[in-house]
């Protein structure tokens, strides 16, 4: 299943899924291979990503097109929360990094992130390019 070429945010993507079932793996009913082209509208050197997925669902419980939505969807709310912890605390320019000290730092952040978002408060990117500069237009490049 290919899907047609989409430019947002100045970047041309490309995606392609293809899937096979009766994988013959324990428990697994599908495994799909999804192949992610990206490039600069005004590029011309292409940058593949190719990730592979191991699914218990059949064929009947999800097809191809399904399977493409879920993978989008898991990436916006990965990009979403990391969006958050990278750019309201800074979480990359932490120097924390010894002991236990990550793992707590972690813990505090994802709960003032959730007793914000428990409060009202808007806890997702704001709908413009101030993405950091480490963090590409993932949510869209599935």
């Amino acid at each position: 299943m290919r899907s047609p070429t989409s430019a947002a945010a100045g970047i041309r993507r490309k995606r392609t899924l293809k899937v096979a079932t009766g994988i013959g793996f324990p428990h697994a009913a599908q495994a799909a291979q999804i192949t992610r082209r990206t490039r600069p509208i005004n590029g011309k050197k292409w940058r593949t990503e190719t990730v592979y997925v191991i699914t218990s669902l059949t064929a009947l419980q999800a097809q191809p097109h399904q399977i493409a939505g879920w993978l989008r969807g898991h990436w916006a709310i990965e990009n979403s929360l990391h969006w958050i912890r990278d750019v309201t605390y800074g979480e990359d320019h932490s120097q924390i990094r010894t002991g236990h000290g990550p793992h707590v730092m972690a813990t505090l952040r994802n709960l003032a992130i959730n007793l914000h978002r428990l409060a009202g408060a808007p806890t997702s990117p704001p709908p413009s390019d101030t993405k950091p500069d480490n963090q590409s237009d993932q949510s869209n490049s599935s």
